[in-house]
């Protein structure tokens, strides 16, 4: 049979090729742990082309071992272990071109050559792991940072992770903690199906979040277990691969608190400029009519004054004008409580309607003394009580007011009927102003009640009069619209209808 055996020549030569093209770093060293020999590999790795350049290098005395690792090697063991090598502080000698701190997984095993096994090596293979350390430190940080940033985020945040079919509450950060009083805690582990059983829509959002793997944010009212507290919520859900959802909960309440407070200023701004601007509105019209109607008593004066079968007239002009300058004066009251009803209910009272008729309507017919006007007044009664203050006699001249300055026939008629009706349970007293005037067209009908300082050539006079007329009457909890005097006909002339409670 052929021997198979190698003398120690051939397997040092085989050994010492193998040693040298091995692409893994190999060094030998002695018993006395200096360097004999190391391999191309190590070159490369030292920056160095000769051994001779790294010889000073003592595996027993220059090698950061650990202690039990030393006490194994002596005993004869192969030992195994991570090597953290700074390189700066090797002296300048036995590695001038490499610096830095280096990480290698080092291994070393004791070899002995000789046929009595009498002289001892070090043969040592290091692998190059810098690189896997660097970044398995940078993911450690990346770790640290995310769990630093997590925790201190000042939103509370809640993780909740999938496993089989449930969603469980696995950490929170600490506002999530203060936001709680702490409770959240004792909610660690728990499904969401047992912490939500009386909330399906946030069982929904989360299912919705993981299925769908999509982010969104609603607005929620919710009320803590901890401290049975109520707030606002603004919610994000948010997937995070492959089975997380972030919850993340901002306390809107007190901004919410906030908004509605700053809508209900805006809101009473906006009124009491659109009062103001009423009252400047209201003030200039009547003013106007005033000072047109002493105008026109003025210019008949003067016709009249210098002719003494006149002198009757002549005296009607100056009622006239001071009939105007008291009202001017009662505007001015009145304008001061139209502006008090606004702002503070004024007690209503019960009083009686056939008197005030009866003094607004010879005010009107003072008030256009060239026209022919004929005013009856049909009433069930000599005694007609509803609740109303002293803004009355304004919304009825208005009426009456309007029937006549709308009225282009020959002689003005208003028939002014009062009666009783119920509607959904109140006892109203029902006026009807019932005139023979241009009417009102049915597409003007909806705006004639508007605040509207011009009026409209083909219609009524749709400005300031009416729309106070109206919230005259809706302080009283009543009611008036325009109705044509005959119906599909507005030229015949209109029907304005007033509801007021009745006084009982």
């Amino acid at each position: 049979m052929r021997n198979t055996k190698l003398d120690l020549k051939n397997t040092l030569e085989i050994f010492q090729a193998f040693f040298k093209d091995l692409p893994i770093v190999m060094t030998l060293y002695n018993s006395e742990g200096e360097l004999i020999e190391v391999n191309k590999a190590c070159l490369d790795l030292m920056k160095v082309s000769d051994v001779e350049e790294i010889r000073e290098f003592n595996i027993l005395n220059d090698l950061n071992m650990p202690i039990d690792e030393k006490e194994r090697l002596a005993k004869g063991e192969t030992v195994n272990f991570e090597l953290i090598y700074d390189f700066d502080k090797v002296k300048e000698n036995l590695s001038p071109k490499i610096s830095g701190i280096f990480y290698f997984d080092a291994i070393i095993n004791p070899i002995y050559l000789g046929l009595e096994n009498s002289t001892k090596y070090y043969l040592v293979h290091v692998r190059n792991i810098t690189e896997h350390k660097i970044a398995e430190q940078k993911l450690k940080d990346s770790k640290e940072r995310y769990n630093i940033l997590f925790k201190n985020f000042p939103l509370p945040t809640y993780v909740w992770q999938k496993k089989d079919n449930s969603l469980i509450l696995i950490d929170h950060n600490i506002a999530g903690e203060k936001i709680t009083s702490g409770g959240i805690k004792n909610f660690l582990g728990i499904t969401a199906t047992k912490l939500y059983n009386n909330r399906p829509d946030i069982l929904e959002d989360l299912h919705h979040c993981i299925n769908k793997k999509t982010i969104f944010s609603k607005e929620m009212k919710y009320t803590f277990h901890t401290h049975k507290e109520e707030k606002i919520l603004n919610v994000t859900y948010c997937f995070i691969p492959p089975d997380i959802v972030l919850v993340h909960t901002e306390d809107v309440s007190n901004w919410k608190v906030a908004e509605q407070k700053l809508k209900i200023s805006e809101t009473k701004y906006r009124e009491a400029y659109n009062r103001a601007n009423f009252y400047k509105d209201l003030f200039a019209h009547d003013i106007n009519n005033i000072l047109q109607n002493i105008l026109s008593a003025s210019e008949l004066s003067s016709i009249y004054i210098n002719n003494v079968n006149q002198q009757e007239k002549l005296y009607e002009a100056i009622d006239i004008v001071k009939d105007q300058v008291k009202k001017g004066a009662g505007l001015i009251s009145k304008v001061r409580k139209l502006s008090e009803m606004e702002e503070s209910q004024i007690p209503l009272e019960s009083t009686e309607i056939n008197d005030i008729l009866k003094e607004s309507i010879e005010f009107a017919k003072k008030s256009f003394q060239e026209r022919d006007i004929t005013i009856h007044i049909d009433s069930f009664s000599e005694m007609v009580f509803f609740k109303v203050n002293s803004l009355v006699s304004d919304f009825i001249e208005n009426i009456i007011i309007n029937s006549i300055s709308h009225n282009r026939s020959p002689k003005v008629e208003l028939n002014i009927k009062i009666s009783k009706m119920q509607q959904d349970g109140i006892n109203y007293i029902k006026m009807e102003f019932v005139d023979n005037g241009i009417g009102v067209p049915d597409d003007q009908i909806e705006f004639i009640f508007r605040r509207k300082t011009d009026g409209y050539e083909s219609g009524r006079g749709m400005g300031l009069g009416l729309s106070l007329v109206k919230k005259i009457i809706e302080s009283y909890n009543g009611k008036i619209w325009v109705e044509n005097r005959i119906k599909d006909d507005h030229t015949k002339g209109s029907n304005f209808i007033v509801l007021i409670p009745e006084a009982m």
